[in-house]
């Protein structure tokens, strides 16, 4: 998974998790919270926090 922490953000991080883990519930800083299905993170998904 990639994870974007704002529009002008070039900050990237890998993640992936045991297959036990269903889902993965990510949040930086103060921002709201995503629950993100385990299949998508080990798949490589991007996703967008910080207001994206």
């Amino acid at each position: 998974m990639r994870v974007l922490n704002g529009a002008a953000s070039t900050a990237s991080y890998r993640v992936s998790v045991p297959r036990s883990v269903e889902r993965v519930r990510l949040r930086i800083g103060d921002g709201a919270s995503r629950v993100i299905p385990a299949d998508a993170v080990n798949a490589g998904r991007t996703v967008g926090l910080g207001g994206d």
